[in-house]
């Protein structure tokens, strides 16, 4: 059976991502090539071609490079300022050099046999697919509601704001409108009343169109019993979507406190 048929096996309710890692940790990777440095032929290489061109390898650790974000010492150990370049490129102490092995081997797996089999020879993986800019490929809601577990609300949106700062206009976080109102949402789903409304107004400072913010504020308060906050909100939704279903939520509210319908 063929690795990706392996894979598919194994594959059940979205594990996909970790077996594949699994997987490809079983597999026998090529002997290593001694040679020597000086001559910039590459040495203990595992994955890559052994006789792949000094250009060719410098190429594909700088593509490394710019899809993790990193430079060589987040794969390389340092040593002393009179070796070359001031790092030990044949160690394998690192533990991202052992974790990049695999995931390159993870990459074939997906493009050689995944792919294929599901029609996409024109597709490929690559590092940046993931990664985008991040050693630690994480989309930014999960960033931000790991900061609102540890730290609080107000930690959360110094965070936003810090990163917004730092990746925005880059494809690493998503900036748009609708990542904040993800968050938003799970934290009603927790509870969070006060939380999930700072994430709202948050929104509001980048996104102040955003008629689905409104929106949800306007859910939120009549879930927590204040209709005139709701008004408001759907209120301020149909204004600035002008759709008539926030005016049947203006409407069904009105009614049940007896007040006019809106006109």
């Amino acid at each position: 059976m063929g690795a990706a048929r392996r894979l598919l096996a194994l594959t059940v309710n979205g594990t996909a991502t970790l077996l594949l890692l699994a997987a490809v940790t079983a597999w026998v990777a090529p002997a290593p090539v001694p040679a020597h440095s000086k001559d910039h032929i590459p040495i203990n290489l595992q994955v890559l071609p052994g006789d792949i061109a000094h250009d060719d390898l410098m190429t594909v650790m700088g593509d490394f490079t710019q899809a993790l974000g990193v430079g060589c010492q987040h794969c390389h150990v340092q040593q002393a300022d009179d070796a070359e370049d001031g790092f030990d490129y044949v160690a394998d102490q690192m533990e991202p050099k052992l974790v990049a092995r695999e995931m390159m081997l993870m990459t074939q797996v997906i493009n050689d046999e995944l792919l294929p089999l599901a029609g996409r020879v024109d597709s490929q993986v690559t590092c940046v697919t993931c990664h985008h800019g991040q050693p630690r490929p994480r989309t930014l809601e999960s960033v931000l509601l790991e900061k609102l577990e540890g730290e609080g609300v107000d930690a959360a949106v110094l965070e936003y704001g810090r990163l917004r700062e730092e990746y925005y206009g880059r494809a690493v976080y998503d900036f748009g409108e609708f990542t904040l109102l993800s968050v938003a949402r799970r934290l009603r789903k927790a509870g969070e009343d006060a939380a999930e409304q700072r994430m709202l107004e948050l929104n509001l400072e980048h996104f102040p169109e955003s008629y689905m913010t409104y929106s949800q504020m306007a859910s939120g308060s009549e879930a927590r019993g204040d209709t005139c906050a709701a008004l408001a909100s759907y209120a301020e939704a149909l204004r600035l979507s002008g759709f008539s279903w926030f005016e049947k939520q203006m409407e069904r509210l009105l009614e049940a406190r007896g007040e006019a319908t809106v006109e």
